[in-house]
């Protein structure tokens, strides 16, 4: 029996709507409590729920959301800080199940073993999950969940989970809002009462008639393909002796470090994590750089950091040291000769020569003109061109 034919088998995807908010929150958990806005050119990218109910929308300037929630923390939009939220969580996931197919920051269709797994999972790492026999039932129940909440569809309920869902909630799906609002003026308040037009209708009056032909239907049930988790750059030494003090293992770090970088092969990191492991116990700490590096000595100081941050305090007897190098970036590309040149022939004859003396001739044209080639050119040891001592013209 194949696991889709198999009836407690069940698609699983992740939806997070905000993903900026949840990764600033996600690398710094001193913020999952606060009320959070990310900006991009002084603007509103995305917003915790709070702020929202406060309403607070995406597009709004600062000074706005200063005056509806003067608490709230602000948050400059990171590229990098995205990426590498991202990764943590996928290869967290990977942990728990190899069948993860990611989509875009924020989104991935999965496969669990089990019901429980998918509970827990989703309420350890806060995130939303739906589970159905199908990608877009999945999506849409994902799409309804709260933050750490895991809603599953059961089989033969599709059509009745999308009778009572709002049509708005396709906005989270990629549908526009003009979109939105032409199905409500035709009457169509709810995501179910569109399974009623075929993909011919859809797609004559709406553009994106080919997505909201996928969400309506029951039909996506393609395989989960198994994940190819991001390359690091992983070192580590192992102490013959417990390390005591903190400070008789900067020699270690810094050796790991130029280990480390040698290993990156030209490309760039972003994040420096170290686990210190002593007596079946782990202490991990991470570090995020402003910008991609890829010297030791620059990622000296943000080591050191991690590893004062990791380090448990006195009694602490340290067994193991290890270091990753995440977050890479592809290597700088150089534009090669667009035409290859032809190389210097005089150095190769000249090796010829000396390795087969007297064996090399070349062609001397005599009388080009004659009609009889013996008299036209003639052939001549190739050491009469190039005298000894005297190196070729």
């Amino acid at each position: 029996m194949s696991a889709l034919s198999d009836p407690a088998f069940f698609f699983t995807v992740l939806a997070i709507p905000d993903f900026p908010v949840w990764a600033v929150r996600a690398m710094h958990p001193e913020l999952r409590e606060r009320e959070l806005a990310v900006l991009s050119s002084g603007r509103v990218v995305a917003c915790s729920a709070g702020l929202a109910r406060m309403g607070v929308a995406p597009g709004q300037a600062a000074g706005r959301v200063h005056s509806l929630a003067p608490e709230a923390v602000l948050r400059v939009l990171s590229g990098v800080e995205q990426r590498l939220a991202w990764d943590e969580l996928l290869a967290d996931l990977n942990r728990q199940t190899p069948w993860i197919q990611p989509e875009s920051p924020g989104r991935a269709c999965m496969r669990f073993a089990g019901e429980q797994e998918a509970i827990q999972t989703a309420t350890r790492l806060r995130i939303p999950l739906g589970q159905a026999g199908d990608r877009s039932t999945a999506l849409l129940a994902a799409l309804s969940a709260e933050e750490g909440q895991r809603i599953r569809v059961p089989r033969g309920a599709e059509i009745e989970f999308r009778m009572a869902l709002p049509v708005q909630t396709l906005a989270a799906a990629g549908v526009g809002r003009g979109t939105l609002e032409r199905l409500v003026w035709l009457g169509f308040e709810r995501v179910g009462s569109l399974a009623r037009l075929t993909r011919e209708q859809l797609c004559a009056q709406f553009e994106e008639g080919p997505l909201l032909e996928t969400l309506v239907r029951c039909q996506d049930r393609a395989p989960v393909l198994l994940y190819e988790p991001p390359s690091v750059v992983a070192v580590a030494h192992e102490f013959e002796e417990p390390l005591l003090e903190p400070t008789g293992c900067e020699p270690v770090l810094n050796h790991l470090l130029e280990q480390a970088v040698a290993g990156l092969q030209g490309r760039r990191t972003s994040r420096v994590s170290l686990r210190l492991h002593s007596a079946g116990q782990v202490h991990p700490a991470r570090r995020l750089l402003a910008a991609p590096v890829a010297e030791a000595a620059r990622l000296r100081v943000a080591a050191w950091q991690a590893f004062k941050q990791a380090w448990p305090g006195p009694g602490f007897a340290l067994g193991r040291l290890e270091l990753e190098l995440g977050g890479l970036s592809a290597p700088r590309r150089v534009q090669g000769q667009l035409w290859p040149t032809r190389p210097d022939p005089e150095a190769a004859l000249r090796n010829l020569e000396s390795r087969f003396p007297g064996r090399m001739l070349r062609v001397v044209r005599l009388a080009p003109w004659s009609i009889l080639p013996e008299e036209a050119a003639v052939l001549e040891p190739l050491t009469h061109r190039f005298p000894e001592g005297k190196e070729p013209a």
